[in-house]
C-alpha cells in the first residue's frame, strides 16, 4: 500500500482474474511484484512522498524506490525472509541500504 497527504492510498486488489496465489514462490507472485513494482515507480515520479510504508517482502521492491527517487522507506518484517533462515542471515549491507540516509556512513 502506498499513503500520500495528498493522493491518498493506493492498495493492488485482484488483477487480470488470477487468484489462489500460493505461500512461497510462483509465477503469480512475480507477476504482481513486476505489477507493484512499475506502479510504485510511477507514483513516485509523479508525486513527492515523505516515506514509503513497505511490508513483508515489498520491502525489496522500496529499496529500489528509495535508491532511485531518494525516498526513505520503513518496512514490517513479522517473520524471517523463509522458514529456514533466521533474521541473522539478512545480509548487513541490506539492512544499512534499508536504514542509510544516503551520506557516506558519518
Amino acid at each position: 500500500m502506498f499513503r500520500s497527504a495528498t493522493s491518498g492510498s493506493f492498495a493492488s486488489g485482484k488483477t487480470f482474474g488470477i487468484d489462489g496465489v500460493p505461500i512461497g514462490f510462483s509465477l503469480k507472485k512475480v507477476f504482481y511484484d513486476v505489477l507493484l513494482s512499475l506502479r510504485m515507480m510511477a507514483l513516485l515520479r509523479a508525486n513527492r512522498y515523505d516515506l514509503i510504508h513497505a511490508v513483508e517482502e515489498s520491502a525489496f521492491i522500496a529499496i529500489a524506490g528509495k535508491i532511485l527517487f531518494k525516498t526513505p522507506y520503513v518496512f514490517d518484517m513479522g517473520t524471517p525472509p523463509s522458514p529456514t533462515r533466521s533474521w541473522k542471515s539478512i545480509p548487513t549491507c541490506a539492512l544499512r541500504t534499508a536504514f542509510s540516509d544516503g551520506s557516506n556512513g558519518s
